[in-house]
């Protein structure tokens, strides 16, 4: 008997070897970046980019959509920007590319166990309250003040270079629509934020845009 146990062991911890050794390969033979250090990996550069999403786009155009960075100890990561690959992961492949764990504990603490960190029958119980909210019928009455407030929004860029500015904070000013299309369509509340009016829930929720 104990035999027998020692032998459904070895043969479990074989087929788990062979397991991570066949996607190892598979990530072998991915192109990428050397890695500056095997102990940080690629993750200084990633995180003192001048501007998020440049060493990004710059691997790339140099590798493909679809390459291999290495991680703190050595341990090898899949970046891609396959739109084919994304639509696999994101939608046909179900739960089977959960999130890391430390990725998914940050979420938690700044966002609590909302949908963006659930996973699993979890995440698709969220799902199911929600789609009545996001049906396409929906959306569509929703398009008209959607383009309201893009139309705001661009008005601002538009003031702003006519009075000199020659650079426009893209990202503060797409946080602020954001905020105004969420509060009309969600709550009924007009937040004002493009036009810079300010409360204590639109002071908490923008730091989440």
């Amino acid at each position: 008997m104990g035999l027998l146990i020692y032998s459904l062991l070895a043969a479990v911890l074989l087929a788990i070897g062979l397991s991570a050794r066949r996607k190892r390969d598979n990530v072998r033979k991915l192109r990428g970046p050397q890695a500056p250090s095997w102990l940080l990996g690629h993750e200084p550069e990633m995180r003192v980019q001048a501007e998020a999403g440049d060493l990004d786009f710059a691997w790339t155009r140099e590798y493909g959509a679809t390459l291999k960075t290495k991680a703190c100890w050595g341990r090898q990561e899949v970046l891609t920007a396959d739109p084919r690959v994304l639509q696999h992961i994101l939608h046909t492949s179900g739960y089977r590319y959960p999130k890391r764990p430390d990725v998914n504990q940050s979420i938690r603490n700044i966002m609590g166990r909302g949908i963006v960190w659930a996973s699993g029958e979890v995440h698709q119980r969220h799902r199911k309250v929600m789609n009545p909210a996001f049906t396409s019928q929906q959306l569509r009455a929703f398009l008209p003040l959607f383009q309201s407030t893009a139309s705001r929004m661009t008005q601002k860029w538009k003031d702003s270079i006519q009075a000199g500015d020659q650079t426009i904070n893209v990202s503060h000013w797409l946080a602020r629509s954001t905020l105004d299309a969420i509060g009309e369509t969600a709550f009924d509340y007009h937040f004002d934020a493009l036009e810079g009016a300010q409360s204590e829930l639109s002071e908490s929720l923008k730091y989440l845009l």
